[in-house]
This record gives structure tokens, C-alpha cells and sequence, in this order.
């Protein structure tokens, strides 16, 4: 049924219609689940922290980041695909967060330009799942799959980092871009010790897990349950599907207190 009814939509509306339907209408039906998705933020993101959202899609993290840093921290969103770009300026001028700075990028080892395939299932433009890494999930999809081939602009990963004199979180989705592209931040997540939530694709799970616990110091794993984070084993994170949240030690007081009740195994003792 709902399937339906984004087909409707997108045939009346046309794509930048829909996607402001996508990022409203669809975004208050789903307000619950975007609560609990967006909830641990408040413990990990504090007043004046530097924070990069890459893949920002629509623009729910990176509002919620820029509420949690105000105007005395930074956040930049990095989306790629150019009508998302402008729906989350349009958040950005809407909250009047001038402390936000939407990058209409792909970041890639060099700069140029590049292709990112935007797929259509069964006729609904399905942009969450576009990638640049040439293949698209079609995991739970039943639908035909059309992939239409949009061209971008790539910026270089080092020009972007360049910019942080300190950079505290970092949120990660790029549909399986991300066996390119955390072996080349590993350096500045070395360097910063950044808190690291990511979506990581089962393919390239083991090594860009290894990469990531390599070059922060001490550690800890947690994922997401409903509205709260729980620790989990390596061994526990190679086998999630869910995003994992990469806390090194240099932040884990920050969710000490909010976490230790819901353990339910021995939590490593807080640096």
C-alpha cells in the first residue's frame, strides 16, 4: 500500500515535489522511529563540537547534529545528489543554523567528477540507496530496478578534512562507498579521535571494522536499540546489520552515565 502511494505522489509531484514530500510527509509519519534513531545524538554530541555528516540525504542528522552543537560548534553535510543538496539547505535556512554548511559532494581520493547511479524501484525514485560504488542494494526489494546514472562533483577527502581544527563525530551512510572511503580517513580518525557511527556493508564489514578499531585508541562498539545504544563484542559487530557507533576513549565519559544501567554485560571501565 504505501508503495502506492509513493507512486502516486512522485507522478503528480515530479521528483523535486516528491522529495519534499519524502522529507516532511513521510518524515512526521515516521517521527517515532526518527525519535529513536536520532536520540543517542544528545549523549554524544555536545556544545561546540565539530561534527561531519556524509551522505546526509535529506537533512534529518544533519539538523539534528547542528541543534545539539549550536551556533559555537560546525557541522558539514556532505550529499551529493543535487536535489537532496538544496532540501537540506532549505532545513539549514528554515532553523537559520548558519553554523551548517551543505557541500553538494561526493568525497573521493582526487578531485573531478563522477557518476552515482540513483535507482527507481518499480518506478519510485528510491534516492537512499544511491551510491557511488556501482552496485545498489536491492536487499527486501521485489520491485523493478531501474538505475539512472547522475553526475557529480568529487571533492578530495584530504581538502575536506583540512578544513576541522577539531572534529568530534562523524556520521557515515554511502550504500557501500565505504570500503573506499574509511581506509582514507582512518588518518584523520587517528589524529582526531572522533566518535564514528557508520552503516557498513557486509561485504567490506570485516576490513573497514579492523581499519576503524586500528586507528582509534581504546575503543568501544555499540549499537542501536530502539532509542538507546548497547555495547556489542568485535565479534557481535562483524555479524550486525545495524549502524555501528565506534566511541574511542577520549569521548566515553560522555556517555557513561546514560549507558552503564542498560548494559547487560561488563561494559570495559571509561578512560
Amino acid at each position: 500500500m504505501r508503495y502506492y502511494i509513493k507512486l502516486v505522489f512522485y507522478k503528480i509531484l515530479g521528483l523535486k515535489g516528491y522529495l519534499v514530500f519524502s522529507s516532511t510527509v513521510l518524515a512526521f509519519g515516521n517521527r517515532l522511529r526518527l525519535w529513536r534513531e536520532l536520540k543517542p545524538l544528545k549523549h554524544l554530541v555536545m556544545a561546540g563540537d565539530y561534527c561531519l555528516d556524509i551522505g546526509a540525504n535529506l537533512g534529518f542528522y544533519t539538523i539534528a547534529l547542528a541543534s545539539r552543537t549550536g551556533p559555537t560548534g560546525k557541522v558539514v553535510a556532505v550529499e551529493p545528489l543535487p536535489f537532496c543538496a538544496r532540501e537540506v539547505k532549505r532545513w539549514v535556512s528554515n532553523w537559520h543554523m548558519d553554523w551548517v554548511e551543505v557541500l553538494n559532494v561526493a568525497l573521493a581520493p582526487k578531485q573531478g567528477n563522477g557518476i552515482i547511479q540513483m535507482p527507481f524501484f518499480g518506478g519510485v525514485p528510491m534516492h537512499t540507496r544511491s551510491s557511488l560504488a556501482g552496485k545498489v542494494k536491492t536487499d527486501g526489494i521485489k520491485k523493478t530496478v531501474k538505475l539512472i546514472p547522475i553526475r557529480v562533483k568529487l571533492e578530495c577527502i584530504d581538502k575536506l578534512f583540512s578544513k576541522f581544527p577539531h572534529l568530534e563525530y562523524i556520521k557515515m551512510d554511502v550504500e557501500g562507498y565505504e570500503k573506499v572511503l574509511i581506509p582514507r580517513i582512518t588518518p584523520y580518525l587517528r589524529k582526531y579521535q572522533s566518535i564514528l557511527q557508520a552503516e557498513i556493508s557486509k561485504h567490506c564489514r570485516k576490513e573497514c571494522v579492523d581499519a576503524i578499531l586500528d586507528a582509534l585508541k581504546d575503543p568501544l562498539i555499540f549499537v542501536r536499540s530502539k532509542d538507546r545504544l548497547l555495547p556489542v563484542s568485535y565479534r557481535e559487530a562483524l555479524n550486525k546489520t545495524d549502524d555501528l557507533y565506534f566511541v574511542p576513549g577520549k569521548h566515553q565519559q560522555r556517555i557513561y552515565v546514560w549507558l552503564y544501567p542498560y548494559a547487560k554485560k561488563p561494559v570495559k571501565p571509561f578512560s
